[in-house]
């Protein structure tokens, strides 16, 4: 495990191959006077094992608090490790939690990294929280999902964004893409000196900047900035599979809001069929959604409508 110090009182985990079944997925703490803050615990007791080892000794006289910058599972599997912690987490991503969390355990079995027991949150927020003698605070700002929120260390100017920024553009997986925009523009605002990823490392501002052209470029619906193209030219599969799964997301609201037994997963399952889509000729389901034609997609979305 690599360890990086940020500023005077962050510790960046990134854990090497063998750690992990899950790479380039990062865990950042601050340690607080009273209080450690860990974001985000990866995927199980193993990887979080390392970390405990690392901060034993002076986790002994702190009170951890775990937060959870969004409900992924890569985020969350190691809550139930570290015992007598708490638990915080936005109050949406709580919800998507429950409702999701054993279904992705089982979805992603396979990359278990020992013992997991689902554990959720034990406080939640809805705008922000703060721990104002220690300078840290959890804000929500939604996009990469509807209850996702960054953790925000005002001493030293750096801000854990999670999954909001990443390298070279986001993976578009919630609907609401003008919340996606307003929380990477808010984020810019805060003038911060150091932006943390848990996907991407350090990003610059520069990265957080290309961020938000890309997600206004989708919202226009308009073509990938030809700059971002440029620099970054293996994209094109995950440009696709935004703009199609964007599409997808915007049609399965519209059922959702007029059928209040719909099913989001059955209803992809058979879309899939119906479009002759063969998913075991895919390696992954980001590379069969980039796939499919995008108006043979939206003609067959409007057809379901």
């Amino acid at each position: 495990m690599k360890v990086t110090e940020i500023g005077s009182r962050g510790l960046m985990f990134d854990f090497e191959d063998g750690e992990t079944t899950l790479g380039q997925t990062i865990v950042y703490l601050i340690k607080g006077e009273k209080y450690f803050f860990l974001c985000d615990t990866q995927t199980g007791s193993k990887p979080m094992s390392l970390v405990k080892d690392y901060i034993e000794e002076e986790l002994k006289n702190k009170q951890l608090i775990i937060f959870n910058s969004h409900y992924h599972w890569d985020h969350i599997w190691g809550n139930d490790f570290f015992e007598d912690s708490i638990i915080v987490s936005h109050s949406k991503a709580r919800d998507n939690m429950i409702e999701n969390a054993e279904k992705e355990l089982k979805e992603n079995s396979k990359f278990v990294e020992g013992k997991i027991k689902i554990k959720y949150p034990d406080i939640t927020f809805d705008k922000k929280l703060s721990f104002e003698d220690e300078g840290v605070e959890f804000i929500y700002a939604p996009g990469h999902t509807s209850g996702h929120a960054i953790c925000y260390d005002k001493k030293e100017k750096i801000v854990f964004v999670g999954d909001l920024v990443e390298e070279p553009i986001p993976m578009l997986l919630d609907k609401d893409l003008d919340a996606f925009r307003n929380s990477l523009e808010y984020i810019l605002t805060m003038n911060a000196n150091t932006y943390v990823t848990t996907h991407s490392y350090i990003a610059s501002e520069e990265m957080v900047n290309v961020n938000l052209q890309y997600v206004k470029a989708v919202i226009d619906n308009k073509k990938t900035p030809e700059k971002i193209l440029k620099n970054y030219p293996d994209i094109e599969t995950l440009d696709k599979f935004n703009r199609n799964n964007v599409m997808i997301l915007k049609y399965e609201n519209i059922l959702k809001n007029s059928n209040n037994n719909f099913d989001g997963d059955r209803f992809r399952e058979e879309l899939y069929k119906e479009m002759k889509i063969d998913k075991s000729k895919y390696d992954s389901t980001v590379e069969m959604i980039a796939s499919i034609d995008k108006d043979k997609l939206e003609k067959k979305l409007k057809e379901k409508v």
